[in-house]
């Protein structure tokens, strides 16, 4: 995994102020910046191991040279650097920064308890960052602690509803707990989000054996928390909703299709009769719900299959204007229109 967001974490250095610094600090912090923005990471770590020469408690160098050394590839060396800097009286965002880093560093090193404690430490600063929660839910996935994972993946999605590392994170981490539905439509939200991805394969494949009726086996010595009953409905209805689509006679424009738009309306239609809302619930299921009754539904089916499926990638090819219009109905439908 890379760690954290890099491009924000340069921005981060190169917006500290010089404010009471010599000339010879402020050179040497300007040109390692420098050196970071165009990749050259031992350079950069050069100039700012000299700045600490001079001042070897300045945190902005010592932060700076954490970015460095871990940009290298010499995350265990940056360590020191970055635990200086959350003990420092550093601003929110610095300190925020410094434990994103510290937390994807332990978990490359295999120091699950540190990595966990680093970013619940961030968080107790900044309770809704997007990329502390991401990071400390893939540190439980990994852990196969997919109840607290599932729990940080979700809170990570709500605050960003766009990244698709979280979003495939929340499907797995569903996935892994026998909660098909969620796993199902997260991956639906990754297909559309990214449908010619990385995983976008991986994604469809997933999908398809959902739609199948298959689960993850049991990890030895993992012990599943019990579903609940929405979790349970929803898996009823995934597979009440295929056997409909099946018994079609007549399907238009093909089976994959006519199971989503089974799946995707029973789905909404049992989410509006519960009184008990969730994440799921009312931030994911309307989308679908509300798809489900578009004509749009049949452009969405070839979208998402669009890498894995030639005579998808071939219609949407001869269908262009209805992939816009595909994206005005989102657009709208973000909107709240």
């Amino acid at each position: 995994m890379q760690i954290g967001k890099r491009i924000i974490l340069l921005i981060l250095m190169l917006t500290f102020s010089f404010t009471g610094q010599s000339q010879d600090i402020k050179s040497l912090i300007t040109e390692g910046n420098q050196l970071n923005a165009s990749g050259d990471f031992k350079g950069a770590i050069n100039q700012y191991e000299s700045a600490l020469a001079i001042e070897p408690n300045n945190i902005t160098v010592k932060y700076n040279l954490a970015f460095s050394l871990e940009a290298a590839g010499r995350g265990r060396e940056s360590i020191p650097y970055l635990e200086d800097v959350v003990r420092s009286d550093a601003s929110k965002t610095i300190i925020t920064s410094s434990y994103q880093l510290l937390g994807g560093i332990y978990d490359q090193q295999g120091l699950t308890r540190q990595s966990i404690d680093s970013y619940l430490n961030g968080l107790r600063i900044a309770p809704a960052d997007h990329h502390l929660l991401y990071g400390l839910g893939l540190v439980y996935f990994r852990s196969r602690r997919y109840d607290e994972a599932e729990k940080a993946a979700v809170k990570a999605f709500a605050s960003d509803r766009e990244h698709a590392a979280t979003i495939r994170l929340y499907s797995l981490v569903s996935f892994h707990q026998n909660k098909r539905a969620q796993a199902l439509l997260g991956l639906c939200t990754l297909l559309l989000l990214e449908p010619r991805g990385p995983h976008a394969e991986e994604a469809y494949n997933n999908i398809q054996s959902i739609l199948r009726g298959g689960t993850l086996k049991q990890e030895p010595g993992i012990k599943l928390p019990k579903l609940d009953s929405e979790a349970i409905a929803f898996n009823q209805i995934i597979r009440s909703a295929v056997q409909i689509a099946a018994n079609k006679p007549v399907k238009k424009p093909d089976l994959f299709t006519e199971q989503l738009q089974s799946i995707f309306s029973m789905m909404g239609e049992y989410s509006e009769k519960q009184q008990k809302s969730s994440f799921f619930t009312t931030e994911i299921v309307p989308f679908f719900h509300k798809l489900s009754q578009s004509p749009d539904l049949i452009t969405y089916s070839y979208y998402i299959r669009q890498k894995t499926d030639k005579n998808a990638a071939t219609w949407l090819t001869a269908h262009g204007q209805q992939t816009e219009q595909l994206k005005d109905w989102i657009a709208k439908y973000e909107k709240g229109n």
